[in-house]
């Protein structure tokens, strides 16, 4: 189940990566789709929080497991990549005890921790556009509620797939900050399985697709 670790693992701060999306399924079963916080991270890796909630996936992954298209929501972007699962580990201390961690690896992560970061009034303006929102409301999500970017994402997604009003979803993120989008959607009404919840797997915004698709050019350039 363990896997010793080849970097030391510095508890995360912001402004880097601050949760992780992905979907994986078990043997021949339709994928599901995880949101897992990050707990900690070193150069080429992440430590993915598994709460109870979401304790299902350890019977999943295994190390050495690969996950495509894993979704990082960082302050200042959203981008994908291939990642490697190197171990599961459980906490034996702190506020997360008995929880555990996922470590996965990624040599394009140290791509993403050194790209310039986007101007926060273009990431409104893109996140107000597609959503329907107003760009003042994306500003208070991240000033005055305090949210990443990814979470202003999320926020906006949810609010529109399950027709709330942004103020409800940023009640119910307060009141579960910590325990993941999971928690969250669920609370909001929104059933694994349902239509709603599929259709919160698409990136129907384009926004994760133009970020790698820029950070191809940029490296081909």
């Amino acid at each position: 189940m363990k896997e010793r670790r080849r970097e030391e693992r510095l508890i995360f701060e912001p402004p880097d990566i601050i949760s992780a999306e992905f979907e994986i399924g078990k043997g021949s079963e339709k994928g599901q789709l995880w949101h897992l916080d990050v707990f900690d991270c070193s150069k080429h890796g992440l430590g993915l929080l598994v709460t109870e909630f979401d304790s299902a996936l350890l019977q999943i992954l295994n190390p050495g497991d690969r996950i495509k298209g894993m979704a990082l929501y960082t302050e200042w972007a959203i981008s994908k990549v291939d990642a490697t699962v190197r171990h599961i580990t459980k906490i034996k201390r702190g506020s997360h005890e008995g929880q555990y961690v996922l470590g996965v690896e990624s040599e394009e992560l140290e791509e993403l921790n050194e790209g310039v970061k986007a101007n926060i009034r273009e990431f409104a303006k893109k996140l107000s556009s597609y959503y329907n929102i107003p760009e003042e409301t994306v500003e208070w999500l991240l000033d005055s509620v305090g949210m990443s970017r990814g979470d202003a994402y999320m926020t906006a997604k949810v609010s529109k797939v399950a027709n709330r009003p942004v103020e409800d979803v940023v009640e119910e993120y307060k009141a579960n900050r910590g325990k993941g989008w999971g928690v969250i959607v669920k609370k909001l009404g929104i059933k694994p399985g349902s239509k709603e919840f599929h259709e919160l797997k698409k990136d129907g915004s384009g926004m994760l697709g133009a970020t790698k698709g820029k950070k191809k050019k940029e490296k081909q350039g």
